[in-house]
């Protein structure tokens, strides 16, 4: 399929779904926003969006890797919290 033709048949799909018009580049964006907020690894989301390094990735979604860090710290200190 040609990527006019792809992207004409998404922008019919969000019409008929009551949808705002969307490009692709923002889906991609939505799917390794949606994974990293949901606490998937970088590396992962990394491959998936087949980024060849991993610097890339977190350039971009730096803010992002800094909520993860901050719930992984949040759980460490309940972890430890109940250790006592």
């Amino acid at each position: 399929m040609q990527g006019w033709t792809a992207y004409r048949i998404l922008q019919r799909l969000l019409v008929d779904a009551g949808l705002p018009r969307v490009r692709f580049h923002a889906l991609r964006h939505a799917f390794a926003t949606t994974l990293l907020a949901d606490g998937e690894d970088l590396a992962n989301v990394s491959k998936l969006l087949g980024h060849r390094d991993l610097a890339t990735t977190a350039n971009v979604y730096d803010h992002l890797t800094d909520q993860a860090s901050r719930r992984a710290a949040d759980r460490m200190d309940r972890a430890l919290r109940r250790a006592r």
